[in-house]
């Protein structure tokens, strides 16, 4: 019970993928990611605010309603924050509810980098908010 998300670049070179495991088995993680977990994966409509989310499927749950890109974890970089910075005015930050004091962190120093920083805390995770939520949420 494992779907397996493949990225690709522009010219059909697997950069990396990732796993949601859905079995039952306690001991497994939940998620997998190898390959570039550097990649810069945006998806949705081209909008002056990014959304960081941190998965695939999240992502593309987002997208649909803004810009998204799945982080394959819970931290931000400088250099992620730093090129996303050229190319974005405001940034969005959603991480799950255990990571919200670094997000809260995160969001601070990222202050610097664009007009508008903002943490995202939900009970939820983005995958499973609903279309009015998330449109909410990220405006």
């Amino acid at each position: 019970p494992l779907l397996v998300m493949p990225i690709w670049d522009i010219y059909e070179n697997l950069l990396m993928w990732q796993a949601r495991y859905f079995g039952s088995a306690p001991k497994c993680p939940r998620y997998w990611a190898k390959g570039n977990k550097g990649c810069f994966h945006i998806l949705g409509k081209d909008t002056p605010t990014i959304t960081l989310v941190e998965d695939l499927v999240s992502a593309i749950k987002v997208s649909r309603h803004g810009t998204a890109m799945p982080i394959f974890g819970s931290e931000v970089s400088n250099e992620v924050a730093t090129y996303l910075s050229s190319r974005y005015e405001n940034i969005n930050l959603w991480l799950d509810k255990d990571k919200r004091d670094y997000a809260q962190k995160r969001v601070r120093s990222l202050s610097i980098l664009f007009n508008k920083a903002k943490a995202i805390t939900t009970e939820c995770d983005p995958k499973e908010c609903s279309d009015a939520d998330i449109r909410s949420y990220i405006a």
